[in-house]
């Protein structure tokens, strides 16, 4: 089984990124056992990686959050917000 993934961040404006994620799976040589090995990899990668997203967002949320309390402490404008999508 042959597997690429692919984190890749993607300026939207001078204040927002996004993250989008690619993977691709190749199941040669063994294409008779191509449906079996799917079912036994994409459930299994779909809950991974859904944790790893909300992970990904949670820490970049409370990054966000904290420089938006510092800046509010110091009297700045706020912090640019994070796009979803």
């Amino acid at each position: 089984m042959a597997w690429s993934w692919a984190f890749v961040l993607e300026p939207v404006d001078a204040a927002t990124t996004r993250l989008l994620v690619r993977m691709r799976v190749g199941y040669q040589p063994a294409a008779k056992w191509a449906p079996s090995m799917w079912l036994a990899v994409e459930p299994a990668h779909f809950v991974m990686g859904r944790r790893q997203l909300l992970g990904i967002r949670r820490r970049a949320q409370a990054k966000l959050d904290d420089g938006l309390q510092t800046r509010r402490g110091r009297g700045e404008a706020p912090a640019p917000s994070i796009a979803a999508g």
